[in-house]
């Protein structure tokens, strides 16, 4: 399944945050992406002292079951 996602990451209590958004392929039976891969998605803004940001963000599934997001801001 092809799903759109919008996401939100804030950091911290001064409303800085960045959203993010775009596509990935996830398995038909799972909630989540499958356990070893990632995806990429376009940080398309932000607040705070990311206001008007861009660029990308890398998100892994690890083997653990938790999350890696690696943040690329041009």
């Amino acid at each position: 399944q092809a799903r759109l996602v919008t996401g939100v990451f804030a950091f911290g209590t001064d409303g800085d945050q960045l959203i993010l958004e775009g596509t990935a392929l996830y398995p038909g039976e799972g909630a989540t992406l499958k356990v070893s891969s990632s995806t990429i998605r376009s940080i398309i803004g932000g607040s705070g002292k990311y206001a008007g940001a861009s660029g990308w963000v890398e998100s892994t599934h690890l083997e653990d079951g938790s999350w890696q997001h690696t943040f690329h801001l041009d």
